[in-house]
């Protein structure tokens, strides 16, 4: 008796369990009360006084859709729930033009996807003109959306502002759309003060989009500018399982698009399929412009299937602009085709896939700076045709590639051949034999060396010493008297100085100290 009694307790524990895993597993359908806000205990603004709220017994409670509208534009209110304080959404959606600002109260508000439609919404109606100012405190971010001016209607401008004393957090958002749909939109978000940030995306189709539009889209065109400043932590977009989609200034559909991406500090690490800046599907009656500029970040690195910038027929300019880190596309790159294409690495690994091709079109143009660790443009793929420059793309005229040396390798010495070199130092690395491909592109159509038509160039007046006009291009084998890397180089060899050498060098800096000493 007391066995079967057990067992039923046991199967009832499971039971419960499962009913109660069950609800926890089941997707969310129901919608989320909506808190209005009527600015009913004016000059009184703060959120915990119900009488602010369309439903003045209860006010805003815990996972509601919070909605802002022009009643009370230009005013404070103070979010002074208990902290953190979770809704579904905060929604400045409806009305015509407004201003509002949210003092966090040194708490944090945080968005959570809860029920359906979650996110932050910043004008996504018609001709929708609103701004919403954030300060003192945390806003958070876990899933759902992230919409500022962002709509396929026409009109709408929204604007974002982070204060000195705001500290934005996400994660995985489901999508970020900024200044989109082609409705003759404007989004901003300027989060160049704030005390920290964080931005996690999540991966999918179309889930980054700053002044980009698709062919479903209706109106003119769109404007969107994202701008993370000295204080940023990181961005994230996508992973390894399911890629995301980064376009700024990009559009399927014949719209002008324009889109900037600035992000002056901390680490940029995304898995993307297509990665598109100031790039067009092909229909070119109107412009596209992007920018995308990474200056400042500590820590990048990007794994792309297709990356294209300043790609059209016409009509498309596109500039990238990345910083020490790593790159590393898979399927293709295409810089240029359209007004102006522009990939400026400055000591990016840039690493192009064994079965990937890098393009420069017509209009293309790779800025490659090396400082005093081997960097650049690093082909795996051992086709001939890995590698396209088209004729028309000249340095001459700030198109084709060109590689600066900027600074001496540091720790080792020159030497002539592989006999004795245990290095490489490089600013372009191809797998294979590939000195004849690439003499037949750096020489242009006129197969000379050194006129105008060279599409492919290095300046090495950042070496020096024994260093100075040492780079050229050769290519390391597999057998005897080589590193046997079996690659094509633009650099030279390279040799970690013995220990005697290494003595020699300190005494000579000890006497070096000892003469200033003296001559103090």
């Amino acid at each position: 008796m007391k066995d079967s009694m057990k067992t039923r307790k046991a199967c009832l524990s499971l039971a419960t369990l499962a009913g109660v895993s069950a609800l926890v597993a089941a997707p969310m359908t129901a919608s989320a009360a909506i808190a209005t806000w009527d600015y009913g205990a004016n000059p009184n603004l703060t959120w915990a006084n119900n009488t602010n709220w369309s439903n003045n017994t209860a006010g805003v409670v815990t996972n509601d859709d919070v909605v802002f509208n022009a009643t009370g534009s230009g005013t404070t209110t103070v979010m002074n729930k208990s902290s953190p304080f979770v809704i579904n959404s905060l929604r400045l959606t409806t009305g015509a033009t407004y201003n509002h600002t949210i003092d966090l109260n040194a708490t944090q508000l945080s968005v959570t996807q809860t029920t359906t439609t979650p996110g932050l919404y910043v004008a996504t109606g018609t001709n929708q003109i609103v701004t919403l100012n954030l300060t003192n405190g945390t806003f958070a971010m876990t899933g759902g959306q992230f919409d500022v001016g962002a709509a396929a209607t026409t009109g709408p401008q929204g604007t974002l502002n982070g204060s000195s004393s705001l500290a934005f957090t996400s994660s995985q958002i489901t999508r970020m759309h900024v200044g989109t749909g082609g409705g003759n939109g404007t989004g901003t978000v300027n989060f160049t003060t704030v005390s920290s940030g964080v931005l996690s995306v999540a991966g999918g189709l179309n889930t980054v989009l700053v002044g980009a539009g698709s062919s479903s889209s209706s109106g003119t065109g769109a404007t969107g500018t994202v701008t993370l400043g000295n204080n940023w932590t990181s961005t994230t977009i996508g992973s390894n399982s399911v890629r995301g989609d980064l376009k700024i200034g990009s559009r399927t559909s014949n719209r002008a698009m324009t889109g900037t991406f600035t992000q002056s500090a901390g680490t940029f690490t995304a898995d993307l399929l297509d990665w598109h800046v100031g790039s067009t599907g092909g229909q070119d009656v109107t412009t596209v412009n992007g920018a995308l500029n990474l200056t400042g970040v500590t820590g990048l690195d990007i794994d792309v299937t297709n990356l294209r910038v300043g790609t059209s027929t016409a009509n498309a300019t596109g500039t990238v602009t990345l910083p020490t880190g790593n790159v590393i596309v898979n399927t293709s790159a295409l810089i240029g085709g359209g007004t102006k294409g522009t990939l400026n690495l400055n000591r990016t690994d840039f690493a192009v896939g064994s079965a990937a091709i890098l393009t420069l079109g017509t209009t293309g143009e790779i800025n490659s700076t090396i400082g005093s660790v081997s960097a650049g443009i690093d082909i795996a793929n051992t086709a001939v045709g890995a590698l396209v420059i088209s004729n028309t793309a000249q340095v001459s005229n700030t198109r084709g590639v060109e590689i600066t040396f900027e600074a001496n390798p540091v720790g080792v010495d020159w030497k002539a051949s592989a006999t004795g070199a245990d290095g490489i130092f490089y600013g372009f690395k191809w797998a294979g034999n590939k000195i004849s491909t690439l003499n037949g592109i750096r020489d242009g159509t006129d197969n000379i060396l050194g006129n105008t038509d060279d599409t492919l160039v290095w300046n090495q007046t950042g070496l020096s010493g024994q260093f100075l006009n040492k780079a050229t291009l050769f290519y390391d084998g597999t057998g005897p008297g080589t590193l046997g890397t079996n690659a094509t180089y633009i650099g030279f060899y390279t040799v970690i100085p013995e220990p005697a050498s290494l003595s020699l060098l300190a005494i000579g800096g000890l006497g070096l100290m000892r003469r200033r000493r003296r001559a103090d």
